[in-house]
C-alpha cells in the first residue's frame, strides 16, 4: 500500500519510509508491554502518510505507567522503552511482568484505553 503512495520502504534515507516502518513494527506492542502489567501505550498524533495508510502507529506514542504515573512520548516504542525502563522501571518496586501465556490483543488494548487513556498526560 505504501508503494501506491510513492513510499519506498526499502529506502533507509527516506524519513517517511522510516516512520512507516516504525509504525509497522509498533502495530503489536506486546514486546514492550509484556515487561510490566502497569505499562500502557496511548497513540498520539500522526502525519498524512500514516493517515493515508490507516497506520496510526506511524506517529507519536505515549508510554505510560498507570501505577507511578510516569509518561514519555516519541515515535518508536523500542526507543521509548529503552529510555523509560532505564529511568523508571529499572528500580521500580511495582514492576510485575505479565504471565508467560499473556498475549497482546486489540481487544485488550481497547479495554486498557477505556481505563487509562484519560489519565495519560499529553504534550
Amino acid at each position: 500500500m505504501a508503494k501506491t503512495f510513492g513510499i519506498n520502504l526499502d529506502d533507509e534515507k527516506d524519513e517517511i519510509a522510516n516512520i512507516i516502518r516504525i509504525g509497522i513494527d509498533d502495530l503489536n506492542p506486546e514486546r514492550i508491554l509484556k515487561n510490566c502489567i502497569h505499562l500502557f501505550v496511548k497513540l498520539g498524533s500522526c502525519g498524512l502518510p500514516a493517515k493515508w495508510l490507516k497506520l496510526p502507529t506511524a506517529g507519536f506514542k505515549y508510554l505510560h505507567c498507570v501505577k507511578t504515573n510516569n509518561t514519555i512520548y516519541g515515535l518508536s516504542l523500542d526507543g521509548l522503552y529503552k529510555i523509560f525502563s532505564e529511568n523508571y522501571c529499572k528500580n521500580c518496586k511495582y514492576k510485575l511482568k505479565h504471565p508467560p501465556e499473556w498475549k497482546w490483543t486489540y481487544k485488550w488494548q481497547q479495554e486498557q484505553h477505556e481505563k487509562y487513556a484519560d489519565s495519560v498526560p499529553t504534550i
